[in-house]
């Protein structure tokens, strides 16, 4: 198992895409094992499938479109008129 404080860091905030690309970044050193490039796989596997689940709800009412996304430490609501 490969212990890497900044993609740990990355997936405690949430932030599941860049924490993914870290984990590919990783992959191709040397000094990893056989064990150690799947476990990085396998993390990185798992940061993509969150980083899937964490889409923008959308509301749709008769005057306008509502978006609202919900992310680590920022809600933002804004709507499109039309």
């Amino acid at each position: 198992m490969v212990i890497d404080t900044l993609a740990q860091s990355l997936e405690k905030r949430k932030l599941w895409r860049r924490a993914a690309t870290r984990y590919l970044e990783l992959i191709p050193n040397t000094a990893n094992t056989e064990d150690d490039i799947n476990w990085l796989i396998y993390r990185r596997e798992y940061c993509t499938e969150k980083a899937k689940q964490m889409r923008p709800v959308t509301v749709h009412t008769d005057t306008d479109t509502r978006y609202t996304l919900d992310l680590p430490g920022i809600n933002v609501t804004f709507a499109r008129r039309g």
